[in-house]
């Protein structure tokens, strides 16, 4: 045991957890926040602290009863239709409309905000109002009649996740008992993350990412390669955080004027924009106008909402390449001139209090999850929204620091609301030496406050390149030199930003552990090891190759048939001339349908007569775009649980490169995700078949048992 680990049971008890627990407690690939699993994990811990069988047993039977899989979602809405009361564990929230005298329940598992709930549940909950509450909630279906001119799900009862609390007193006088290097591996460790893992530095810029939780306000950009669990943190250790993307809409943000509801911003301590190289603005600038005005500030006004105060901070995090040297490829030109119109802007840009180096943190691996002791997380997520409040540190912080070439008011400002909330997480006492005070809160705070404003330099000729100093000067300030400003002329074209970029690797197949774990920290594309696969399943040796082309032109001779289907493309529509989501449905359809049937196979690069077309139309760069864009949409369209029932790799026939796709059954029922919707489809002959709701149920009591 190490000495934090022991410092820690002596001085928290009851209130720190085991965090090798989460992994091995059975909840498999349920979407539950960690703090909430531990919650689950401690209720069936006995006097030994220790997880033994029949913890697992029980943990198991809570989740099999409390938690259905993402799959079953109609079926628990059958399950209502047909009058039967439904118990699930979910994060419950409350909107009011007072225009037009409604409450709704949102209800995520059935992705229902159109719910009711009894005043009486209201009153006694809440919680239910601001950030929403986990609990396992009673629901029932009121059908259509007269009286009700549209069905409606209603909450009967509500058993709430309860809370455990600290006194920050306590907590603050506790960390007189550890050494600084002793508490940033505790803290490190309560953050789910290995400490041996982590170089000083790296475990400093990962508790860096709690900046936006301790202190109001802080608004954060992360930029990293895919893989490194930027939005970890961010969802699994406080309640008081949102965390979305895709679609960032004014009403979902600020205000919805047409439901007369507040948005994140109001709702949250922090509001987390994740994969933000993909959001798309709104044309009408509305959301980039309210986004700068509130970060300055903190207040808007939108529709029929007057002024309206929040304390929420904005983390913006994104994916970027790396070159050879593993430093950004867009470094010299600009960080975000790859991304959308509106993250590009500087005035917008300037409002950030901190960049975020993750490019020099390291990739999530089986030795990443903390095997150590550690905070419980619903203790961790209160007590930094409890020290949210303190201002005693801010002003700490005002009368210790001393900055030199740093006269712009954003820049100190920011500098300072960052030292601020490293100093309420690391020294809470506030009794750090000077020089600790400088080197873990003020220099790190310094630090992505400086790259901020190099990036503001790169963009617009009217930022002056400036080095902030400190007192205690790190490498970093040592080493700063000033940027210059890029104009478009300096860039030669699109292609000098990834001249210097490493080609993207493909999906390599790994075993189950591994993708659980790195599904757990966020990492949404991974291909599945099965027994049946050859070491690199992808790319077959040439041993087997021969043998492996006579067999995909033997099933080409049989043609067509219940478990073999050919395919003209991946995503070209011939017709049209032109890439077509419709082509992609197309061939998902088909393995949906023999996951839920028995089995088959697909080859896509051959057309319906059987003659060679190849893959060409589809315009992938190279063989491993073409399979990782097949394990994006298998992911993301199917899911990443059935991805070990689903085979793929490229074949080569009369020099001519087609798709091969295996596909097992499944023992549960597999749905297609469409536009929002999900659909149900089977095998019947050589066709992929639709089947409703009522099809659907009756086929799977005979089929999945």
């Amino acid at each position: 045991m190490e000495t934090f680990e022991q410092k820690a049971l002596d001085a928290f008890s009851e209130i720190v957890i085991n965090k090798a627990f989460v992994h091995n407690a059975g909840f498999g690939s349920r979407a539950i926040p960690i703090y909430v699993r531990e919650w689950i994990i401690s209720h069936y811990l006995d006097d030994s602290a220790e997880l033994n069988e029949l913890a697992r047993v029980k943990i198991a039977s809570f989740v099999e009863k409390y938690v259905p899989d993402k799959s079953q979602k109609e079926a628990i809405k059958n399950q209502l239709f047909e009058q039967l009361e439904v118990n699930i564990l979910d994060n419950f929230s409350v909107y009011v409309n007072l225009a037009k005298g409604d409450r709704y329940l949102h209800i995520p598992f059935l992705d229902d905000d159109t719910a009711s709930i009894t005043p009486q549940i209201v009153q006694d909950n809440e919680m239910l109002l601001s950030s929403g509450l986990w609990g396992v909630g009673t629901l029932y279906y009121i059908p259509k009649s007269d009286d009700n001119p549209r069905g409606q799900v209603w909450m009967r009862e509500l058993r709430p996740f309860q809370l455990a609390n600290l006194d920050p007193a306590y907590f603050r006088d506790a960390r007189k008992n550890f050494s600084t290097q002793e508490w940033i591996d505790f803290l490190v460790s309560s953050m789910g993350f290995n400490p041996k893992v982590y170089s000083e530095r790296q475990k400093v810029l990962l508790i860096c990412r709690l900046v936006p939780m301790v202190e109001p306000r802080y608004n954060l950009v992360e930029l990293a390669p895919k893989g490194t669990g930027k939005s970890f943190v961010f969802e699994n250790m406080s309640r008081y955080v949102a965390v979305r993307s895709g679609n960032i809409t004014p009403a979902v943000l600020f205000f919805n004027d047409a439901r007369k509801t507040p948005g994140l911003i109001t709702r949250f301590d922090s509001v987390v924009i994740d994969e933000a190289q993909k959001v798309k603005g709104d044309s009408s600038g509305e959301l980039t106008a309210l986004l700068k005005s509130y970060l300055e500030s903190g207040r808007f006004g939108r529709g029929s909402a007057g002024s309206i105060p929040a304390e929420a901070g904005l983390v913006i995090l994104a994916n970027i390449e790396l070159d050879r040297n593993k430093r950004p490829i867009t470094e010299e030109i600009g960080l975000f001139r790859v991304f959308p119109n509106f993250l590009r802007e500087t005035a917008f840009i300037d409002r950030f209090s901190g960049l975020l180096p993750g490019w020099d943190l390291p990739k999530i691996n089986k030795q990443t999850p903390s095997k150590s002791i550690g905070l419980k997380g619903d203790i961790f997520g209160e007590i930094l929204h409890k020290l949210r409040g303190d201002i005693s540190y801010r002003d700490y912080v005002k009368t210790s620091m001393e900055l030199q070439n740093c006269d712009d008011m954003r820049d100190s400002k920011g500098i300072e609301a960052g030292a601020t909330g490293l100093l309420k997480i690391l020294f809470p006492d506030k009794d750090p030496s000077e020089e600790d005070f400088y080197k873990y809160c003020v220099n790190p705070a310094l630090e992505m406050r400086q790259r901020v404003h190099d990036e503001l330099c790169k963009l617009d000729r009217e930022y002056d390149a400036v080095t902030f100093k400190s007192k205690y000067p790190d490498d970093f300030q040592c080493n700063h030199r000033l940027v210059r400003f890029v104009s478009d002329k300096d860039i030669e074209s699109i292609d000098a930003l990834n001249r210097h970029a490493i080609p993207e690797e493909p999906i390599q197949p790994v075993d189950q552990e591994e993708a659980e774990l790195l599904a757990f920290f966020g990492e949404k594309e991974v291909m599945v090891k099965t027994a049946e696969e050859e070491p690199h399943p992808i790319s077959p040796s040439l041993k087997n190759q021969k043998e492996a082309l006579s067999e995909e032109e033997k099933l080409i001779q049989t043609g067509e048939n219940a478990k073999l289907e050919f395919k003209s493309t991946l995503r070209w529509n011939v017709e049209a001339k032109r890439i077509g989501k419709e082509i992609e449905h197309g061939t998902l359809k088909t393995i949906v349908a023999y996951l839920n049937t028995d089995g088959g196979t697909l080859l896509i690069g051959v057309q319906d007569d059987g003659s060679i077309l190849g893959l060409d139309l589809d315009k992938f760069s190279n063989d491993d775009k073409c399979l990782l864009h097949m394990a994006n949409l298998i992911n993301d369209k199917i899911g990443k649980q059935f991805i070990g029932l689903i085979q793929f790799g490229i074949r080569t026939i009369s020099n001519k490169k087609i798709l091969r796709v295996d596909c097992r059954p499944s023992s549960t029922p597999v749905f297609l995700k469409n536009n929002g919707a999900e659909e149900f489809y089977v095998r019947s002959g050589p066709s992929s078949v639709q089947l409703s709701t009522s099809q659907f149920h009756e086929y799977s009591k005979k089929h999945f048992r």
